[in-house]
């Protein structure tokens, strides 16, 4: 059994802590709000978000997208930063989620 503080107050509250319906998540100046499927067993791609949150409060796909040597005259080129991102999630997403990509890959 829980003890309680000279102030009254619980130790430990029986029983879970109520799921938040949103999750805020600051990533690369913006802010995502994740929600959790308690009924889905697995989400694809569900943990995504996390390692976004993960290379951007590292500043490891900033620093990467800096030392990128691409450099493209064309006004209608992608910013490194759009263009990484995409080959990034094509990676983690695999071959269905970013179809396009392989036809970079083939070409």
């Amino acid at each position: 059994m829980m003890g309680l503080f000279e102030g009254g107050l619980e130790v430990h509250p029986a029983g879970e802590v109520e799921a938040e319906d949103a999750l805020a998540v600051d990533i690369h100046r913006r802010r995502l709000h994740v929600e959790w499927d308690s009924a889905s067993p697995v989400t694809p791609l569900g943990q995504l978000v996390f390692f976004s949150q993960f290379l951007a409060t590292g500043g490891l796909f900033s620093h990467w997208v800096e030392r990128c040597p691409l450099r493209f005259s064309s006004p209608n080129a992608p910013t490194l930063a759009n263009l990484l991102g995409t080959i990034t999630l094509s990676v983690l997403a695999g071959q269905f989620r970013y179809a396009h990509i392989a036809g970079q890959f083939s070409d």
